[in-house]
């Protein structure tokens, strides 16, 4: 739960975007249209849901955070339908909606072994669907909305083709390497000390070959070179070099994000930036107690904070989106 890493899931690749399938479902009683996408990237073949009315001139592309999270950001253990709660009332508002199993989550399938993974994959991925949300599908503005580690594969993905628009979602606003000492401090003492020699050397691009049982799960071998990639990118130095409209908002009853992150990219020149005082990392109204605040993001039937939605919408509207 402390660990918001991304190293349980695989990675996305080249922008060789091909439509493998479109299935139409019922409309909804708002007159959408849900269809489920597949798009073959280099190495990976990626799954994902439109949700779209005839009306809809801009897409909102929704990336999910870290580990095995889908597209719906539900995981083996933990179910709270966050994103596809988002996308559905994002849809409701008039914006077509797509989001995305990473690859090897979910229906998503990858060739590559967790060794091989980097975070440039992920980014190639999203880019990839932003590229066919404009050519295949015709949408004429796309929004790159990402939760999580997710805000941060939306700035990269931003670097490598443009995007009209930038959400950030409990986004970190600094490396990756100075949150997860952050998360890792209240550790014993010894477990901190290991963490930050393995840390160290990562940062200088060296992978450790000796990592200690307790921290087997995070630090494993093989996925040391995808943390390498990914502690590379300073988030608030890509914000400040995005030239399109831009809004963070932060939960303020975040256990994995917090205050100096959201000030980090509120530094970096964010639009908007959005603190909502009572939402936690995944998007629902929570309680003061670290308990109870742990316990919806397991709980399916808790809908969304209910300012998110019209920070998101009025966002978009203001900036023309």
């Amino acid at each position: 739960m402390r660990f918001n890493h991304p190293f349980l899931r695989p990675a996305p690749p080249a922008l060789v975007v091909l439509l493998c399938a479109i299935f139409f479902t019922a409309a909804s009683a708002q007159s959408l249209s849900t269809a489920e996408l597949t798009v073959q990237t280099e190495g990976a073949t990626l799954s994902g849901t439109l949700l779209t009315s005839s009306k809809a001139k801009t897409a909102v592309l929704i990336i999910a955070g870290s580990g095995p999270t889908d597209r719906d950001g539900n995981n083996a253990i933990m179910k709270n339908n966050s994103l596809k709660f988002l996308a559905e009332a994002l849809a409701e508002e008039g914006y077509a909606t797509l989001r995305y199993d990473k690859r090897g989550v979910g229906a998503s399938t990858s060739e590559q072994g967790e060794a091989d993974l980097r975070f440039t994959h992920f980014a190639e991925d999203a880019a990839a669907w932003v590229e066919f949300l404009r050519e295949e599908r015709g949408f004429k503005k796309v929004v790159v909305l990402g939760h999580s580690e997710g805000a941060l594969l939306g700035l990269v993905a931003a670097t490598m083709l443009p995007v009209d628009g930038y959400v950030s979602l409990a986004g970190a606003g600094r490396p990756a390497g100075t949150v997860l000492r952050e998360q890792l401090a209240n550790q014993p003492a010894m477990i901190v000390e290991m963490s930050e020699s393995i840390l160290t050397e990562l940062e200088r691009g060296q992978t450790v070959d000796s990592v200690f049982p307790m921290l087997y799960s995070l630090f494993r071998p093989s996925v040391q070179p995808y943390m390498i990639s990914w502690m590379a990118y300073d988030p608030a130095a890509l914000l400040a070099q995005y030239k399109g409209p831009s809004l963070v908002v932060q939960g303020m009853r975040d256990i994995q994000v917090g205050e100096a992150d959201v000030a980090a990219l509120e530094k970096a020149g964010a639009d908007r930036v959005v603190r909502l005082e009572t939402m936690n990392h995944v998007l629902k109204d929570a309680p003061a107690d670290r308990a109870g605040n742990v316990a919806l993001y397991g709980k399916q039937e808790v809908l969304l904070h209910e300012e998110l939605v019209p920070e998101i919408v009025a966002f978009l509207k203001k900036s023309r989106l």
